[in-house]
């Protein structure tokens, strides 16, 4: 079953080079069975990323053919500087982590507590729990050895 991976309205982004800079944007104004009509947009800096701004006016649209492919399309490459460069879907940047979130190094008390295993059978241990008294079992332990001091 194929997918419409590209939709009207939607940003697509052909990328020549790895940086941001090199990027060019589209937006799909018009999507005809097959073709898709695209306008170029203009880019702008925002904190040294460069995201898709508003349409170029400068620039005239472009058709292109979108091809399936085993349950999704694709677009042919847009020729920008001699390169050619296939148009992807454009997703906005998510962000980085908030500033000073996560755990402190070294904000607690480090571990308090050693674990230790009890192996008993299973009536020893129904015997066990009814004379807790409602105490945890390591409460229950502790009290009890203090009580042979």
């Amino acid at each position: 079953m194929n997918t419409l991976d590209f939709i009207r309205g939607q940003t697509v982004v052909s990328k020549v080079g790895k940086a941001t800079k090199d990027w060019q944007f589209f937006r799909i104004t018009n999507r005809l069975e097959n073709w898709i009509v695209l306008k170029p947009l203009t880019s702008i800096e925002t904190g040294g990323i460069w995201v898709p701004g508003t349409p170029d006016p400068k620039k005239k649209t472009i058709r292109r053919l979108v091809l399936g492919a085993s349950g999704h399309e694709h677009i042919g490459g847009i020729v920008i500087d001699g390169f050619a460069a296939p148009l992807r879907i454009y997703r906005k940047p998510r962000g980085g982590k908030r500033a000073g979130s996560g755990r402190k190094a070294g904000g607690g008390k480090g571990r308090t507590a050693i674990t230790r295993s009890i192996s008993m059978q299973p009536e020893d241990w129904e015997r066990f729990d009814r004379q807790q008294e409602g105490m945890s079992r390591g409460g229950f332990l502790s009290k009890v050895l203090k009580d042979r001091e």
